[in-house]
Protein backbone atom coordinates (compact mmCIF):
# COMPACT_ATOMS: atom_id res chain seq x y z
CA UNK A 1 0.00 0.00 0.00
CA UNK A 2 2.73 2.31 0.93
CA UNK A 3 4.46 1.67 -2.89
CA UNK A 4 0.89 3.04 -4.51
CA UNK A 5 0.70 5.79 -2.39
CA UNK A 6 4.32 6.68 -3.22
CA UNK A 7 3.77 6.09 -6.57
CA UNK A 8 0.20 7.91 -6.82
CA UNK A 9 1.93 11.11 -4.60
CA UNK A 10 5.22 11.22 -7.69
CA UNK A 11 2.78 10.89 -10.19
CA UNK A 12 0.61 13.68 -9.28
CA UNK A 13 3.61 16.10 -8.48
CA UNK A 14 5.34 15.85 -11.93
CA UNK A 15 1.26 15.94 -13.69
CA UNK A 16 0.83 19.43 -11.93
CA UNK A 17 4.82 20.41 -12.90
CA UNK A 18 4.06 19.40 -15.92
CA UNK A 19 0.90 21.78 -16.30
CA UNK A 20 2.74 24.26 -14.48
CA UNK A 21 5.75 24.18 -17.30
CA UNK A 22 2.95 24.49 -20.14
CA UNK A 23 1.20 27.37 -19.15
CA UNK A 24 4.67 29.25 -18.97
CA UNK A 25 5.85 28.12 -22.53
CA UNK A 26 4.39 29.25 -25.91
CA UNK A 27 4.71 27.22 -28.93
CA UNK A 28 7.40 28.91 -31.45
CA UNK A 29 8.92 31.17 -29.27
CA UNK A 30 11.91 29.04 -28.85
CA UNK A 31 13.42 29.77 -32.42
CA UNK A 32 12.98 32.67 -34.64
CA UNK A 33 11.26 32.91 -37.97
CA UNK A 34 14.35 33.47 -39.50
CA UNK A 35 15.38 29.92 -38.23
CA UNK A 36 12.12 28.74 -38.86
CA UNK A 37 12.34 29.51 -42.51
CA UNK A 38 15.95 28.18 -42.89
CA UNK A 39 14.94 24.94 -41.31
CA UNK A 40 11.82 24.14 -42.44
CA UNK A 41 10.21 26.35 -44.64
CA UNK A 42 13.07 26.79 -47.29
CA UNK A 43 13.53 23.19 -47.78
CA UNK A 44 10.25 22.36 -47.99
CA UNK A 45 9.53 24.96 -50.64
CA UNK A 46 12.34 23.57 -52.39
CA UNK A 47 10.85 20.19 -52.99
CA UNK A 48 7.51 21.47 -53.41
CA UNK A 49 8.26 24.22 -56.29
CA UNK A 50 10.41 21.20 -57.53
CA UNK A 51 8.75 17.81 -56.90
CA UNK A 52 10.41 16.21 -59.63
CA UNK A 53 12.85 16.51 -62.48
CA UNK A 54 10.41 15.41 -65.11
CA UNK A 55 7.89 17.65 -66.80
CA UNK A 56 4.69 17.15 -68.99
CA UNK A 57 4.14 18.82 -72.42
CA UNK A 58 2.67 22.12 -71.16
CA UNK A 59 5.60 21.91 -68.68
CA UNK A 60 4.05 21.08 -65.64
CA UNK A 61 5.94 19.05 -62.98
CA UNK A 62 5.29 15.28 -63.29
CA UNK A 63 4.55 14.00 -59.72
CA UNK A 64 6.92 11.36 -58.39
CA UNK A 65 4.73 7.77 -58.72
CA UNK A 66 6.86 5.91 -56.31
CA UNK A 67 5.35 5.99 -52.69
CA UNK A 68 9.01 7.12 -51.90
CA UNK A 69 8.84 10.15 -53.76
CA UNK A 70 5.33 10.97 -53.09
CA UNK A 71 5.72 11.10 -48.99
CA UNK A 72 8.73 13.42 -49.49
CA UNK A 73 6.12 15.71 -50.99
CA UNK A 74 3.66 15.43 -48.46
CA UNK A 75 6.28 15.73 -45.48
CA UNK A 76 7.07 18.90 -47.49
CA UNK A 77 3.87 20.07 -47.56
CA UNK A 78 3.25 19.01 -43.36
CA UNK A 79 6.19 21.29 -43.12
CA UNK A 80 4.81 24.18 -44.93
CA UNK A 81 1.62 24.33 -42.78
CA UNK A 82 3.29 23.26 -39.59
CA UNK A 83 5.94 25.64 -39.91
CA UNK A 84 3.70 28.39 -40.88
CA UNK A 85 1.88 27.98 -37.98
CA UNK A 86 4.97 27.60 -35.36
CA UNK A 87 5.87 31.23 -36.84
CA UNK A 88 2.70 32.81 -35.34
CA UNK A 89 3.55 33.29 -31.93
CA UNK A 90 2.81 36.83 -30.78
CA UNK A 91 6.00 36.98 -29.02
CA UNK A 92 8.15 34.95 -31.11
CA UNK A 93 10.74 37.48 -32.67
CA UNK A 94 12.11 36.89 -36.10
CA UNK A 95 15.59 37.67 -36.05
CA UNK A 96 17.83 38.16 -33.09
CA UNK A 97 17.95 41.32 -31.49
CA UNK A 98 20.48 43.99 -32.37
CA UNK A 99 21.28 41.78 -35.60
CA UNK A 100 22.57 44.02 -38.37
CA UNK A 101 20.68 44.67 -42.04
CA UNK A 102 22.72 42.54 -44.37
CA UNK A 103 22.14 45.81 -46.92
CA UNK A 104 20.55 48.80 -47.28
CA UNK A 105 17.66 46.71 -49.20
CA UNK A 106 16.78 44.29 -46.23
CA UNK A 107 15.70 45.46 -42.37
CA UNK A 108 17.46 45.18 -39.34
CA UNK A 109 16.21 42.64 -37.43
CA UNK A 110 15.02 44.99 -34.59
CA UNK A 111 13.21 46.77 -37.52
CA UNK A 112 11.77 43.21 -38.48
CA UNK A 113 10.62 42.57 -34.87
CA UNK A 114 8.97 45.68 -34.35
CA UNK A 115 7.35 45.62 -37.47
CA UNK A 116 5.99 42.42 -36.50
CA UNK A 117 4.34 43.40 -33.31
CA UNK A 118 2.76 46.57 -35.01
CA UNK A 119 1.24 44.88 -38.40
CA UNK A 120 0.66 41.36 -36.32
CA UNK A 121 -2.54 40.87 -38.12
CA UNK A 122 -0.74 40.99 -41.61
CA UNK A 123 1.54 38.62 -40.34
CA UNK A 124 -0.85 35.88 -39.25
CA UNK A 125 -2.89 36.61 -42.80
CA UNK A 126 -0.08 36.04 -44.43
CA UNK A 127 1.00 32.71 -42.56
CA UNK A 128 -2.68 31.97 -42.89
CA UNK A 129 -2.20 32.20 -46.40
CA UNK A 130 0.49 29.48 -46.22
CA UNK A 131 -1.14 26.95 -43.73
CA UNK A 132 -4.01 26.96 -46.54
CA UNK A 133 -1.53 26.54 -49.36
CA UNK A 134 -0.40 23.70 -47.44
CA UNK A 135 -3.68 22.11 -47.44
CA UNK A 136 -3.84 22.89 -51.49
CA UNK A 137 -0.93 20.96 -52.09
CA UNK A 138 -1.75 17.58 -49.68
CA UNK A 139 -4.70 17.64 -52.34
CA UNK A 140 -3.34 18.14 -55.25
CA UNK A 141 -1.08 15.08 -53.96
CA UNK A 142 -3.06 13.06 -52.84
CA UNK A 143 -5.55 13.75 -56.24
CA UNK A 144 -1.87 13.48 -58.24
CA UNK A 145 -2.63 16.29 -59.61
CA UNK A 146 0.91 17.71 -61.42
CA UNK A 147 -0.76 20.22 -63.14
CA UNK A 148 -1.72 21.89 -59.74
CA UNK A 149 2.15 21.96 -59.20
CA UNK A 150 2.73 24.31 -62.24
CA UNK A 151 3.62 28.05 -62.71
CA UNK A 152 0.29 29.15 -64.38
CA UNK A 153 -1.64 31.81 -62.85
CA UNK A 154 -3.59 29.90 -60.15
CA UNK A 155 -1.24 27.03 -60.03
CA UNK A 156 0.08 26.08 -56.35
CA UNK A 157 4.13 27.47 -57.70
CA UNK A 158 2.61 30.72 -58.45
CA UNK A 159 0.19 31.27 -55.12
CA UNK A 160 3.55 30.34 -53.18
CA UNK A 161 5.86 32.62 -54.94
CA UNK A 162 3.04 35.62 -54.62
CA UNK A 163 2.69 35.20 -50.73
CA UNK A 164 6.42 34.53 -50.42
CA UNK A 165 7.34 37.72 -52.39
CA UNK A 166 4.00 39.80 -50.53
CA UNK A 167 5.04 39.13 -47.43
CA UNK A 168 8.93 39.41 -47.71
CA UNK A 169 7.75 42.64 -49.67
CA UNK A 170 6.25 44.11 -46.34
CA UNK A 171 8.27 42.34 -43.22
CA UNK A 172 11.91 41.73 -45.14
CA UNK A 173 12.57 44.40 -47.80
CA UNK A 174 10.60 46.70 -48.09
CA UNK A 175 13.13 48.77 -49.36
CA UNK A 176 14.22 46.61 -52.58
CA UNK A 177 13.14 47.38 -55.68
CA UNK A 178 10.39 45.63 -56.86
CA UNK A 179 10.42 41.77 -57.47
CA UNK A 180 13.36 42.07 -54.63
Amino acid sequence: MNRLFKYLVESTALVACSLASAQEWQPGTDYTVKEIMNAMVQPATDILWNPSPDFDDMGNPLLPTDEEGLNRLRWAAINLGASATAMNAPDQLVDVPGTPAPDETVLSADEMNALKQQQYGTWVAFSRQLELLAAEYEAAIEAGDSEAFGWSDGALGSKMNNICTACHTVFWCPNAPAPY
